[in-house]
């Protein structure tokens, strides 16, 4: 029997002395660690914030005026976050029944706008802001996800800011929607891990909130309900029906905001007629040919994160065309996903980190994939926004893979250590990372203003119908500049009328364009074209703009009746529309009717969209007031011509 040697009171305490020294150097490395992670951390963040730190002076811009700058509920600042939040996403723009429900970033712009109205500035600097948080954030999450290997999950989270596909988010505020909806997703995952490792309970309460807030900014953070469970199998060995227990709560919370949505929207899934220009599928002669084409799309998604050399703001008709099954891109695109697919089933089940990334990618693509559920749009770049992230980790993966990456006990705690342990990895994702930046930095100035935005979009997408109407509406907005002379305001006219024809050209049943191009050849004073281009227009269908330019024209015939009519026609169908209201008012002067007039001038006001109406429009109801014989009243309305006029 072995007797163990009884220690001497001196050998106790060298052996005591020694556990301490240990325990000091254990604990000075967990601090060195942490501080290096912290660093590291904050790196990512000005890394997103340097990125895009030239996108502060840029001006809105694209569909910002659906939300922001011609939104009307917007524009009534905080005390409109009751109504946002009970109407859907673009009602303050228009009155029909939209699809889409995302009032966290409405309500955002809401406050912005009540504290600097018509000022872009506060908009992109909390974009860029968001997006260096949204580095941080990314940085932690993927430092647990790849076992606390710092350069692995740095070299994944760089890649995910620099990558090109994401310019159009940041640098266009509108696509806030996407920024909120990956910053809450990732607060939520993250969360839901610290509750599965530690049982807190206020743990998966801010995971659930932190997801019903992704999902009230946009919808496309509803996969992320099962990345969940799948993240707790691949990386904390959770048995399947534990990992399903475990996301009850949030499940709850993506319950709460479907039901939220569903009384909205009179519906859960698409409730309005998508146009041909947002989606072209809805053309498709057959549902295989639909089907086949959805698949080609997601074959040039795949491609733009592999090779962001071509990006467009617009893929809309003819950009984008209908194709057969047998097309050698559909079978390409498709054998490619079939593979990838098949690879991540396969490797899932060994815990493989790369096929958790490429499933990350093909589950939350697929919410915007066409495949099941036809959307608003046959594509766009920021619908990548949060797919990107998987295969930003799938790469992060195979780098660990290939080059055994991985930091040892000594070297992990100082950061010339680590770049010795991982200078393979590093070398190649550097190379990548210059890459990208280049095409990103060149891509960012395309989106500092209107102009600037649709001439980029007639070189990137000269097939597309929208990109030549977008861009002569821009042309046509430079005629506007008096301090321009009469030569060259009517040269921007012949421009812009050039654009219009190349638009209809591609889209001849585009009532759109006819439309401006009636406004712009009764601008030029030629009556007949206008007229004839006009009824073109509402052949096509009811158009608002239309309708009320046909009014103005029966006016300036001095038939009253019939433009009173055209303008009523308007307002019944489409209330948010100032100037038609202000152009009934006049009707309502002219026939007597001083009440009706004054009424439909406040209308007017209160769907004004544009600020540089207002004046007017403040002046002819101090007219009105005095016509009434309500001084008091008019003198109101005179103040506010002058306050407004500031």
């Amino acid at each position: 029997m072995n007797h163990q040697k009884k220690l001497t009171r001196k050998e106790k305490a060298e052996l005591s002395r020694q556990k301490a020294e240990v325990n000091k150097i254990v604990l000075k490395s967990d601090s060195s660690k942490s501080r290096i992670k912290i660093y590291l951390g904050l790196f990512a963040a000005a890394f997103g914030l340097l990125i895009y730190g030239s996108s502060v002076n840029f001006s809105y811009t694209c569909d910002d005026n659906t939300v922001i700058t011609s939104n009307y509920i917007v524009q009534k600042g905080i005390r409109a976050t009751g109504e946002i939040l009970k109407t859907p996403y673009r009602w303050g723009y228009w009155t029909n029944r939209d699809e889409l429900y995302r009032p966290l970033p409405l309500i955002m712009f809401a406050i912005e706008w009540q504290l600097f109205p018509n000022n872009p500035l506060p908009g992109h600097l909390i974009n860029i802001l968001l997006y260096g948080l949204t580095g941080f954030l990314l940085f932690y999450f993927l430092n647990r996800l790849f076992a606390n290997n710092l350069m692995i999950s740095l070299a994944a989270t760089l890649l995910f800011l620099a990558h090109p596909v994401h310019t159009e988010v940041v640098a266009n505020i509108k696509s806030r929607d996407e920024i909120l909806s990956l910053i809450f997703g990732i607060l939520a995952i993250t969360w839901l891990i610290d509750y599965f490792l530690s049982g807190k309970k206020r743990k998966i309460i801010l995971s659930s909130i932190s997801f019903f807030l992704a999902l009230m900014s946009k919808e496309s953070a509803l996969p992320l309900l099962a990345i969940m469970p799948l993240t707790l199998v691949v990386f904390y060995n959770s048995a399947i029906k534990k990992s399903m227990v475990t996301i009850i709560l949030p499940a709850i919370a993506a319950l709460l905001y479907l039901s939220v949505r569903a009384a909205v929207l009179d519906g859960i899934v698409n409730t309005r007629e998508i146009n041909i220009l947002d989606n072209i599928l809805v053309s498709a002669p057959d549902y295989l040919s639909r089907l086949a084409t959805a698949v080609y799309v997601l074959g040039r998604y795949l491609w733009l994160m592999i090779y962001p050399m071509h990006l467009s703001m617009d893929y809309s008709l003819k950009e984008i065309t209908i194709l057969p099954a047998t097309d050698y891109r559909v079978l390409i695109s498709l054998a490619v996903y079939l593979s990838l697919t098949a690879y991540s089933l396969y490797a899932i089940r060994k815990k493989d980190i790369a096929a958790y990334g490429i499933l990350f990618y093909l589950i939350t693509i697929f919410i915007s994939s066409n495949l099941m559920i036809t959307i608003g749009t046959i594509m766009a770049e920021r619908l990548l926004y949060i797919p990107s992230l998987g295969l930003c980790i799938a790469f992060g993966a195979a780098m660990q893979k290939i080059f055994k990456s991985s930091e040892t006990e000594n070297s992990s705690f100082f950061f010339s250590g680590l770049i010795k342990q991982n200078i393979k990895p590093i070398a190649i994702t550097s190379l990548i990372l210059l890459f990208f930046l280049y095409k990103t930095i060149d891509r960012i100035p395309v989106w500092k203003d209107n102009l600037t935005l649709y001439a980029s979009a007639v070189h990137d997408a000269p097939k597309s119908a929208r990109a030549h109407f977008g861009y002569a509406a821009q042309i046509k907005v430079l005629s506007y500049d008096t301090t321009q002379s009469a030569e060259k305001r009517n040269d921007y006219l012949n421009r812009s009328i050039g654009e219009y024809y190349k638009s209809i050209e591609i889209n001849p049943a585009g009532q759109e364009g006819y439309k401006k191009l009636a406004h712009i050849y009764w601008q030029k004073g030629d009556t007949a074209k206008a007229w004839a281009l006009n009824e073109t227009a509402l052949k096509y269908s009811f158009d608002a703009d239309a309708l009320n330019l046909k009014g103005v024209m029966y006016f300036a015939k001095g038939q009253y009746r019939e433009a009173m009519d055209m303008f009523q026609q308007v307002v019944d169908r489409e209330i948010v529309y100032s100037e038609a209201y202000k152009n009934l008012s006049i009707c309502n002067g002219i026939f007597g009717d001083v009440d009706s007039e004054i009424l439909n001038l406040r209308y007017a006001v209160e769907y004004e969209k544009y600020s540089a109406n207002l004046p007017t429009y403040y002046s002819m109801l101090a007219k009105a007031y005095r016509k009434k014989g309500d001084i008091e009243k008019a003198e109101i309305y005179s103040a506010k011509v002058h306050a407004a006029g500031k």
